[in-house]
């Protein structure tokens, strides 16, 4: 039988561990964000990414005004229905496209605006990140070389090293070898109840 003391030390040192390697992994996902963000931000320049859409809008503007300047001069000349449904019609669509094109520019620009407060959200506070990740790393390193020490479980085991010492602890196995068939018999079974369902 193996001192209770160890076996609570080493199901310690494994909890530890899945924290910490669970850190990490958040700790990635936020480089990796950051990442993106800068991506993005790097992607576009402003002036590249706004200009198209402000000459876009300053044409439609001018298009617009010269198409209902000519339509006002006319006007004088020709009083027919159809001309005036015509003239309707232009003035609603021109006014629709500069609508459209206003409206895209805005969240052409909020967009921007996110991406780049994003941005410097991110690297505010990346400095930090990548020392918490050095210092995660070092202290993953350190406990599992404390795990190996013990000799108890294969590295394979490790993430689930608590489990298995509970089932000695809780006098369900007597020896490691046990713990871990009892582990993977009840595993088995928990997947085939879930297949079912």
């Amino acid at each position: 039988m193996l001192d209770y003391n160890t076996l609570n030390c080493y199901a310690r040192l494994c909890l530890d561990r899945n924290a910490l390697l669970n850190k990490l992994n958040d700790l990635k996902y936020t480089a990796n964000k950051y990442s993106e963000a800068k991506e993005k931000v790097d992607k576009h320049k402003p002036i590249i990414y706004f200009g198209w859409k402000i000459i876009t809008l300053f044409a439609i503007v001018i298009i617009y005004i010269l198409i209902k300047n000519n339509l006002k001069i006319e006007t004088v000349h020709y009083s027919s229905s159809l001309y005036q449904l015509l003239h309707t019609v232009s003035n609603m669509t021109c006014g629709i496209a500069f609508l459209t094109i206003f409206i895209l520019l805005v969240v052409s620009v909020i967009s921007r605006i996110t991406d780049v407060n994003t941005y410097k959200t991110y690297k505010k506070i990346m400095p930090d990140v990548i020392l918490d990740i050095t210092k995660t790393e070092k202290d993953i390193n350190c406990i599992s070389r404390e795990l190996a020490s013990y000799d108890l479980l294969p590295v394979c085991y490790w993430h689930l090293g608590h489990y298995i010492i509970q089932y000695i602890l809780n006098r369900r196995a007597d020896t490691i070898k046990e713990a871990i068939n009892l582990y993977e018999t009840e595993y088995r079974q928990d997947m085939q109840f879930r297949n079912q369902m």
